[in-house]
């Protein structure tokens, strides 16, 4: 399909004390971009985007281009990365 965007979905159970879009959208940039902090051009196209927050369920789109074709621990890295070991 022309035009079309590819990314992978993942989805994530999120205890934190945080709303839970702001805490959906601290993970897709540490994730991404790797910063948890505002910095010029936040339109970055390898950055992830949310798809869904709800409860304690967010859904996170990464883009196809982040990714190396089949390499299987790069993408565990990014979907996990040190996510696992954040405060909030």
């Amino acid at each position: 399909m022309p035009g079309a965007v590819m990314e992978l979905a993942a989805k994530y159970h999120v205890e934190t004390d945080l709303p839970i879009q702001k805490a959906a959208e601290a993970i897709a940039a540490e994730q991404s971009t790797g910063t948890w902090t505002d910095v010029r051009g936040q339109d970055n196209p390898l950055a992830a985007r949310v798809i869904s927050a709800q409860g304690s369920e967010v859904e996170i789109g990464f883009p196809e281009e982040l990714f190396e074709p089949g390499n299987v621990p790069q993408y565990l890295s990014v979907v996990a990365g040190n996510l696992f070991g954040l405060g909030p």
